[in-house]
């Protein structure tokens, strides 16, 4: 069998391996859209991982009935997709930072500062306190109503506290690097469950 044979073999054969993965991540792609133009960048690269096992064993097929370098094309744009998507999906996460004045040095972590910081006009839906020795999660985060994401990583913090499940419009904590127990991970996500709730907890 030719190298470009195998290469849509392997191809096609991946796409219908992921199906499960995009149905799952059809029902998540509203509820973690992103507003404006980095927003559209990220959406964009999202409907494309999404659509690539769909459409994967429909484009293998037609490379394994192409000819010549056409066929090459579209054997080769299987595996290029995801990388693209990838590529717009990560620039898009960039751009959102910077547009939102996500930069770690930028929010302050001690809980006053913070509570005036969250309460400006132009604060922005997405928290980044990255790398600032936190303990805790400072008490002026439950307060803000708007905030849809949360990045708490590389931090000192050991509990999901439920006030967090009082914030209406929280979708997703990043806690990657922190020591949050995996018992305490489970039971946050008992608790939300039982509410109704539907935080991502990224460890």
């Amino acid at each position: 069998m030719s190298p470009l044979r195998i290469l849509i073999l392997i191809a096609g054969i991946a796409s219908l391996c992921t199906l499960p993965i995009a149905f799952g991540a059809l029902a998540a792609l509203e509820a973690t859209r992103v507003p404006g133009s980095a927003g559209e960048l990220i959406h964009a690269g999202q409907i494309a991982l999404i659509a690539l096992p769909f459409a994967g064993p429909f484009v293998a097929l037609a490379a394994w009935r192409a000819r010549g370098g056409f066929a090459w094309l579209l054997a080769i744009s299987i595996p290029a997709t995801p990388i693209l998507a990838i590529a717009a999906m990560l620039l898009g996460q960039a751009m959102a930072e910077r547009d939102a004045g996500l930069r770690a040095d930028q929010a302050p972590t001690e809980n006053v500062a913070l509570a005036a910081f969250l309460a400006r006009p132009d604060a922005p839906d997405v928290l980044v306190l990255r790398s600032r020795g936190l303990t805790a999660i400072p008490p002026a985060v439950f307060a803000a109503p708007f905030l849809r994401e949360l990045v708490l990583e590389d931090n000192a913090i050991s509990a999901l506290p439920d006030a967090l499940l009082d914030m209406p419009a929280l979708r997703v904590v990043r806690v990657t690097n922190n020591p949050i127990p995996r018992a305490e991970i489970v039971r946050f996500a008992l608790v939300q469950r039982a509410q109704g709730r539907d935080i991502r907890i990224i460890p």
